[in-house]
């Protein structure tokens, strides 16, 4: 859990330095080791509402080809 919560403070910090694409990285970090910490999410919803429309449609995209292809290797 301190790794845990460690990351979601990282990611706080890192966006309140306005370095938001790191915030972001600990953010999905901080889901990747517990899905069910709900501030993680709060967090990462706050960050994403930052980007731009572009950098958010990247983002999703990227996401999705990840899931795409997590979901052909099982």
């Amino acid at each position: 859990m301190s790794c845990l919560l460690s990351l979601y403070y990282s990611a706080a910090a890192h966006n309140k330095l306005n370095n938001n694409d790191q915030a972001l990285n600990d953010c999905f970090r901080s889901i990747e080791i517990d899905p069910y910490y709900s501030k993680a999410y709060g967090r990462l919803g706050y960050v994403m509402s930052l980007f731009s429309f572009e950098k958010k449609k990247k983002i999703f995209l990227d996401i999705k080809c990840n899931l795409f292809i997590i979901g052909q290797n099982t």
